[in-house]
């Protein structure tokens, strides 16, 4: 679990297949978080600044780390939880 340090955005996420949870602090809801996330969350992550996100891909092994926007292709999930 993580918070971005602006208070923006919430990241929690659990297992090898990540289950994730990026949630909007701001607009109080629900984001469908970019597959980028999704695939650096598994084992461990944290934001590293207002744009920066830091996690392992434990299936990538010659670059396990990487950093990406939690901005980029994020969307609001809708009431009936479809992007």
């Amino acid at each position: 679990m993580a918070f971005m340090p602006d208070g923006h955005y919430f990241l929690g996420a659990h297992g090898f297949t990540a289950s994730v949870l990026m949630y909007d602090l701001n607009a109080r809801r629900e984001m469908s978080a970019p597959g980028s996330i999704k695939d650096l969350s598994s084992v461990s992550f944290t934001f590293v600044g207002a744009d920066k996100f830091v996690g392992i891909n434990p299936e990538r092994h010659k670059s396990p780390a990487c950093s990406v926007s939690p901005r980029e292709k994020s969307s609001a999930k809708s009431s009936s939880g479809q992007g």
